[in-house]
């Protein structure tokens, strides 16, 4: 699972870890954006997935998280996959007091 703050490229990191593991580590990989709150996201990651030679699992900016994140586990399982990537939604950066 990819977690962090927003725009320190999680999506981008996802595409190229998957990459090597399919590459270097000869690993069947499914990628997945639990990123709901930014649709382009989704797109994104489905993008680099045909570009690596990964799979992608759908998901819905209409379904919950944990609910995408549940059905792309229980697709990774039933296809065999190797390596289930999950990139999620990035969170804003806590101003510290001065």
């Amino acid at each position: 699972m990819l977690a962090g703050l927003q725009g320190r490229a999680r999506t981008t990191t996802a595409g190229k870890l998957a990459r090597w593991l399919i590459e270097k580590q000869h690993k069947k990989v499914l990628l997945v954006s639990t990123d709901v709150y930014r649709p382009a996201a989704i797109d994104q990651l489905k993008t680099l997935s045909s570009q690596v030679g990964a799979g992608f699992a759908s998901a819905s900016v209409d379904e919950a998280p944990v609910a995408i994140a549940k059905r792309a586990l229980a697709e990774a399982t039933l296809q065999a996959y190797d390596v289930l990537l999950i990139d999620t939604a990035g969170r804003p950066a806590r101003s510290t007091p001065r």
